[in-house]
């Protein structure tokens, strides 16, 4: 077996032949204590069906549901007194868990309206709707002070509450959520990661916990939406036209209900978090190799979640009026984006054609465009005595009318009419139509299928644009500037005003929002995914006085794959004797069809020189292109027939044989991870569903996304990493006193300050200098990582390049 790497500072394991202890490798029938059974329920047959699943690492317990007896619920509460002693002898580890009228903790107007505590013998709630301000102060001030250890249920979220209100960040310790991510098998159905799940599939209760409230609000009208059949979620509610409607309720005005409903749910929350760290969460690390490793990394986890904390409240300042200006820039550019892609010469024509086609459907149904003429019979004209009679006059009077006004002209045709006149000046040609848009670029214009979509069919996302020429590119750029758009509408629309009169976006986030753990974006606003736009991210920009110093790892995954695969071409890049190179062209040299340019044109990968580099670019475009499709895709488990595919949607047109010539050479060149993915495939099937990343704790990974393993554990182990970095950086920074905020603590693999202008110098030494030596010593691996801070004017400096 090759002698793979790890981070031998942190990786505290057992050996990989012995992960686990063989009295606990036990086999599917055996490990009972892991087996989740999930109860599916078919509406309309009304058949359950059960799934027994094994968990790699979960072992879910048997935990009774609180009564309403168990939870003390405190309203109406005058005397702080009254909420000591309740409080008196807790002790040890409480779960806490806050219930808002709102999710944004940076809106002064957004309030905590009640607190839920749970220990190992009380579970109460304390409801600030109606407890004087003196008892909602006590309860703050007695969390404050606690020093026994605190768990939450996503402490992002409470966390940042609290720490806006207390003045301090509270004594977390553990976050069952963050565990759930980190712990929990994926892939199997129904699987999500709330609390409310949590307590049916790993606490076995009969129910969840918010029944009565979500019964309440839909009897109180506040719900989201409305069926005819009853729906998992909804509940029945009242009939309409004498039917059955079943309604889902609307959680975002669950603060309404009253404190005996919202309550009880809100103890609930907490009893049901305390028992999910102690009966599920540490029980099932308990005696495993990797217990001591895991318990390391969520604390380093906790204290980024603190440092998210923080950054949230702080904000990010953008220019209003900028931002305001190039959105109507932007809108206007959308305009004319969009009609110079109708009005282009291959796309014009099938837009009229289109036009044609819906007024002709209009014309050929054209109704009677006059009512039945029912002209009546004459009836005589005088009477026995002479006169005139009244009959003949009526009918006289009538036809003058007909002769006059002729026939009636019936509603059908007038209302086809104005559909037909609408219809001639109407433009029928969606660009956003799927439909229309297959029919303009396969049929109409012939172009070749390169992508489809799931279910068959012939694409027209993103993805397939580039392969659809000129036409594709104008569609694209329509794509590109409608979802910026959408960026700067959300970004203004969570702007907050603060003393100074400055404007702030407070970004939310799940933490941690990935299986691997990244984090993800949350609440309208994704900072892990902003556009790369210079215009839009010049708006981003520190105050008068202030300094924004910017940190990205120099390759950090390229770095942590090459320590854990010990593969030879990838330490010869980025190993610690690794000359000057270009990953691309050093791939891209020693593939079938574009090596031989490559290498003509005077570039060598083992004695690559800056000028060779430099002129081989310049000379070898196309090719280095096409290694760099190799490069990327083949890290994320792409095959030989989609390196075709991507390659041909950038107009590079191979064959198949060529493709797989390629792809195998690569894999070639790249063997060593080749057996490092048949390693950890391996040790996926020995410990049923997880493997141990580079710092030692677990990574779980479903059956089906088992080709992207090797990059699941290096993604993780560099985030990982990228928290301790994060983790010395602040710690280096409060020692020294030097003042400072979490711009973007965590993007990835950067990090983004803010200082006083005055401290900028000592914050590069620290983010570029001595943090990445304490780094490098915790770690213990061979390759030195490295970052290079600068200070950035905007945040375009950052991201654009």
């Amino acid at each position: 077996m090759t002698d793979f790497g790890a981070y031998k500072g942190m990786f505290k394991t057992l050996e990989a032949e012995s992960l686990m202890p063989p009295d606990t490798r036990l086999s599917f029938l055996e490990s009972a204590d892991k087996i989740i059974q999930l109860k599916t329920v078919n509406t309309e047959t009304g058949i359950t069906r059960s799934i027994d699943l094994r968990l790699a690492v979960v072992k879910p317990a048997h935990c009774m549901m609180p009564t309403k007896e168990d939870v003390n619920i405190y309203e109406f509460i005058n005397s702080p007194g009254i909420l000591y002693r309740a409080l008196k002898g807790i002790e040890g580890t409480i779960a806490v868990d806050i219930e808002t009228n709102g999710t944004q903790a940076a809106d002064s107007d957004v309030r905590i309206v009640g607190i839920g505590i749970a220990s190992s013998t009380k579970i109460m709630y304390f409801d600030f709707e109606t407890n004087i301000k003196e008892c909602n102060e006590a309860i703050l001030g007695w969390l404050r002070d606690y020093e026994g250890a605190i768990v939450g249920h996503n402490v992002f979220f409470d966390g940042t509450f609290l720490l806006r209100d207390t003045g301090k960040w509270l004594n977390w310790k553990y976050d069952t959520y963050g565990m759930y991510r980190q712990l929990a098998n994926e892939g199997y159905p129904g699987q999500s990661y709330g609390l409310k799940t949590a307590q049916l599939q790993l606490l076995n209760w009969d129910a969840k916990g918010d029944v009565e409230l979500d019964e309440y609000l839909v009897k109180e009208g506040h719900v989201s939406d409305i069926k005819k059949e009853k729906k998992d979620g909804y509940y029945l509610g009242k009939p309409m036209k004498g039917e059955a409607r079943y309604y889902k309720p609307k959680k975002s005005e669950m603060y309404r209900a009253p404190a005996k409903i919202l309550g009880y749910y809100c103890g609930l929350d907490a009893a049901s978090t305390l028992m999910l760290l102690e009966d599920v969460f540490l029980p099932s690390i308990k005696g495993q190799a990797y217990e001591e490793v895991f318990l390391d990394y969520h604390e380093l986890f906790m204290k980024n979640v603190e440092l998210l904390g923080n950054q949230q409240l702080t904000g990010i300042t953008i220019q209003k009026e900028p931002l305001e200006a190039y959105k109507l820039i932007l809108e206007e550019e959308i305009v004319a984006a969009e009609l110079t892609f109708r009005n282009h010469e291959k796309v014009n024509p099938f837009a009229e054609e289109l036009n044609r086609r819906a007024v002709d459907a209009i014309q050929e149904k054209e109704p009677e465009q006059y009512k039945k003429l029912r002209i009546p019979s004459e009836p005589d004209k005088e009477k026995k005595d002479g006169s005139i009679s009244k009959s003949w006059t009526n009918w006289r009077a009538r036809m003058d009318e007909i002769e006059k006004n002729g026939p009636e002209v019936s509603k059908n045709w007038e209302s086809w009419a104005e559909r037909l006149e609408e219809a001639k000046h109407k433009e029928h040609f969606n660009i956003n139509s799927p439909t229309q848009l297959q029919e303009l670029f396969y049929e109409y214009l012939g172009l070749k299928v390169l992508v489809t979509t799931t279910s068959g069919d012939p694409s027209t996302g993103v993805q397939a644009l580039p392969g659809f020429g000129e036409v594709g590119k104008l569609l694209k750029e329509c794509r590109d500037k409608e979802k910026e758009l959408g960026y700067v509408k959300a970004c203004l629309e969570h702007l907050f005003e603060d003393d100074e009169g400055n404007y702030r976006i407070h970004p939310q986030f799940r933490a941690p929002g990935t299986l691997t753990c990244r984090l993800a974006g949350s609440g309208g606003l994704n900072l892990q995914q902003i556009p790369k736009s210079r215009r839009y991210l010049e708006c981003w920009r520190p105050v008068e006085g202030k300094a924004w110093v910017d940190c990205d790892h120099t390759s950090l995954e390229q770095v942590v794959m090459a320590e854990l695969t010990r593969d030879s071409s990838l330490w010869k890049i980025y190993g610690p004797d690794a000359k000057f190179n270009d990953i691309y062209l050093f791939n891209g040299s020693q593939l079938p069809v574009i090596g031989p340019k490559i290498l003509a044109a005077g570039y060598d990968p083992d004695n690559p020189t800056e000028v060779d580099i430099a002129k081989t670019k310049k000379e070898c475009k196309k090719e280095r292109g096409i290694s760099k499709v190799i490069t990327l895709g083949s890290s994320y488990g792409m095959g030989a027939k989609k390196l075709k595919m991507n390659l041909g949607l950038q107009g590079i047109d191979i064959t198949e044989k060529q493709a797989y010539a390629m792809h195998g050479s690569y894999w070639d060149l790249y063997s060593g991870v080749k057996d490092y993915e048949a390693f950890l495939l391996e040790e996926l099937e020995r410990n049923n569903g997880y493997v141990i990343n580079g710092i030692g704790r677990p990574v779980c990974c479903a059956a089906d996304y088992t080709k992207d393993i090797v990059n699941r554990v290096v993604q993780s182990t560099g985030h990982d990493i990228h928290m301790l970095y994060v983790r010395i950086v602040n710690t280096l920074l409060n020692d020294e006193g030097i003042e400072h905020d979490g711009i973007v603590w965590d993007f990835h693999d950067q990090t983004i300050l803010e200082c006083n202008v005055e401290d900028v110098e000592r914050v590069k030494y620290i983010l570029g200098t001595k943090a990445y030596e304490v780094l490098n010593k915790e770690l213990g691996g061979e390759i030195k990582l490295a970052g290079d801070p600068q200070i950035i004017q905007t945040m375009a400096d950052a991201k654009c390049g």
